[in-house]
C-alpha cells in the first residue's frame, strides 16, 4: 500500500467497459457495509451490494462520470458523480462514495471529493451520504457550512434541476426543513454504533431514520464563514504547484516553439562557453532547453524537475538537490524562482542554483516581472487581511491558460498583493483521464532591483538583466517586459 502506487483518473459513465463495472461492483459490495436488522427484505448482517447490471443500468451514460483510484491495478476507490448544467450554472453532486477499508484514513476520499467540488465557479456542491466525514469534507472543500434553511429555500430548483436527473433519488421522499434535510434514498446501512461526528451532525442536519441519509447541498450564495481556513489554503498553495505544472502540457503550447531561439540567445551571451561544459536545467519543465543545447553540440547535460515526467528529466527538487560535482552554467528559467507565496522556498531555489556552480561558473536566471502585471490593471488584495482576501480570491473567475496557452500575464484571472509582491490566480484543468481540478497558486513577481539584490546575496555577480518575452530575441522595458533576464556568474 505505497502512496507511490496510488494512481487517480476518471472517466465517463458510458466510456466504462464491462470489467471496469465489474470492478466497481466489487468494490462497493466489499467495502461499503452492511444491512441493518431493520430491513425490510431481510438482509440484515449481510453486506450491501450492488449488481454490474445496477451500475450499467444507472450510470453507464454520459451524464454521469465516475473517479477512481488505484493501487497498481487494483481500484481501491471510486467515486461517482454528476456535474450537470442548470439554470443557474454548473453544478456537482457525488451520488456513491466508496473507499476500500484497508485503504481508509489515507485521504483518498478526501482528494476524489476535492477534485469534485472544488470548482469555484459552480453554482452549487453536494452529495447523498450518512457519512459525517464525508459531509465535513463537502464543507471543507467549499468553505461553507449545510443549512438545512438553505436548502428549504432553494428546495424547488434542488428537486427540479438537481434531483429530477438522479433515478434513486428522483421520485424519493426529502423532508426538509430549518432542521433538517433528510431523504428516503432505501439504503438501509447499519448504523448501530454511531461516532461522535455522526451525533453531532445529527444535531445540525437531523437524525436519521432507517433507510435514509443526509441529503447535503452547499450554494455558491451562502456566505464564506472559515476565513481561518482558506487563509490557511492560500498560504499553503505550494503544495498545489507540483500538480499544476505536471499537468501543464508544455510542448504543446505556442511559446515552447521558441527554445531555440532562447538556447541562441544564451549562447550568444556566454561566447566562450565549451562544448564539453557541464550545464544543468533547474526546473527544466519537459527537458526543452536541455534537447536544444544536446543539439547544438552539448554533451554534459543534466535536466531537473520536481514536477516533470518527461524522459530524461531528473525528478527532484532544486531547493535542495545538490550535485556530486559543479557545473559551468545553471539555466533556472520561466518563473522556477517565484513559483512560491514564501520567499524562503524562493531563495531557497537560489542559493541552490549558487551552490552547484563552480567559482566563475554562470547562472542564467529568469523571473516574473511584476511591473508588467501591476501596469495591467490586475485587482488588488491585500493577503494580510483573511476576510477580505477569502471573499475576494473566492470570486476571483478561474483561468483554464495552464491547460491551454501557458499565459500567466492575463490581469482578468490575477488579484496582486502590492505589499508582497504576490499574485493569486485559480487554475482549472479538465481534460485527458485525470481527476478535474482547479489549484489556487500564488506566485512571487518581482522587480528588477529585488531580483538582482537576490542574486548578489547568494554570491552571484550581474553582468547583464534585461526585460524579455518568450524567444529573449528582443528587449523590452518594466511595462512590457513579461520576464526579466539576469546572467550571472559566481564569485
Amino acid at each position: 500500500m505505497s502512496e507511490d502506487v496510488l494512481t487517480y483518473s476518471v472517466l465517463s459513465g458510458s466510456a466504462l467497459g464491462d470489467a471496469e463495472w465489474d470492478d466497481v461492483s466489487e468494490l462497493f459490495s466489499s467495502s461499503y457495509g452492511f444491512y441493518s436488522q431493520q430491513d425490510p427484505s431481510g438482509r440484515a448482517g449481510r453486506r450491501i451490494r450492488l449488481s454490474p447490471n445496477y451500475y450499467r443500468r444507472a450510470y453507464a451514460t454520459d451524464d454521469y462520470q465516475v473517479a477512481f483510484c488505484s493501487d497498481k491495478d487494483v481500484l481501491v476507490a471510486e467515486a461517482v458523480f454528476r456535474v450537470c448544467n442548470t439554470s443557474r450554472g454548473r453544478a456537482a453532486f457525488v451520488v456513491q462514495l466508496v473507499v476500500d477499508e484497508q485503504y481508509r484514513r489515507r485521504g483518498i476520499a478526501s482528494t476524489l471529493l476535492h477534485a469534485i467540488w472544488g470548482f469555484s465557479d459552480f453554482c452549487c456542491w453536494g452529495i447523498v451520504t450518512s457519512n459525517a466525514f464525508t459531509v465535513e469534507s463537502l464543507e471543507g472543500a467549499t468553505f461553507r457550512r449545510v443549512c438545512p434553511l438553505s436548502m428549504k429555500n432553494n428546495e424547488e430548483f434542488v428537486r427540479a434541476e438537481i434531483l429530477s436527473g438522479i433515478g434513486f433519488l428522483a421520485s424519493a421522499k426529502w423532508t426538509v426543513s430549518a432542521a433538517e434535510s433528510v431523504i428516503d434514498s432505501g439504503f438501509y446501512t447499519d448504523r448501530s454504533s454511531p461516532s461522535e461526528a455522526t451525533m453531532t451532525l445529527s444535531a445540525r442536519l437531523g437524525v436519521l431514520p432507517e433507510g435514509a441519509e443526509w441529503l447535503a447541498i452547499v450554494f455558491r450564495e451562502q456566505p464564506l464563514d472559515d476565513f481561518k481556513a482558506y487563509r490557511s489554503l492560500i498560504l499553503s498553495s505550494a503544495r498545489f504547484v507540483t500538480e499544476a505544472y505536471a499537468r501543464m502540457p508544455q510542448r504543446e503550447q505556442g511559446w515552447a516553439a521558441k527554445t531555440e531561439s532562447e538556447v541562441s540567445a544564451i549562447l550568444g551571451w556566454l561566447p566562450e562557453l565549451p562544448r564539453t561544459a557541464r550545464i544543468a536545467d533547474f526546473g527544466a519543465g519537459s527537458g526543452r532547453h536541455v534537447e536544444a543545447l544536446r543539439a547544438a553540440g552539448f554533451t554534459d547535460l543534466t535536466a531537473i524537475d520536481f514536477a516533470s515526467c518527461a524522459p530524461g528529466v531528473l525528478k527532484e527538487d532544486v531547493r535542495s538537490w545538490r550535485s556530486p560535482e559543479p557545473y559551468d552554467l545553471i539555466l533556472c528559467l520561466y518563473d522556477v524562482i517565484g513559483s512560491f507565496p514564501d520567499d524562503a522556498d524562493n531563495k531557497a531555489v537560489l542559493a541552490s542554483v549558487a551552490a552547484n556552480l563552480r567559482p566563475g561558473g554562470y547562472a542564467v536566471l529568469s523571473v516574473s516581472n511584476y511591473g508588467y502585471v501591476a501596469g495591467k490593471g490586475a485587482q488588488k488584495v491585500d493577503l494580510d487581511d483573511p476576510v477580505e482576501a477569502t471573499r475576494r480570491i473566492f470570486a476571483l473567475p478561474p483561468s483554464r491558460s495552464m491547460e491551454t496557452t501557458g499565459e500567466f500575464f492575463n490581469p482578468n484571472y490575477i488579484l496582486l498583493d502590492d505589499k508582497h509582491h504576490i499574485a493569486c490566480r485559480k487554475e482549472q484543468f479538465s481534460s485527458g483521464t485525470g481527476l478535474p481540478g482547479e489549484y489556487l497558486l500564488c506566485d512571487r513577481r518581482f522587480t528588477s532591483d529585488e531580483i538582482r539584490s537576490w542574486a548578489e546575496s547568494c554570491g552571484l555577480a550581474v553582468t547583464e538583466s534585461r526585460f524579455v518575452r518568450a524567444g529573449f530575441d528582443a528587449e523590452f522595458d518594466v511595462a512590457t517586459g513579461k520576464e526579466i533576464l539576469l546572467i550571472t556568474k559566481k564569485r
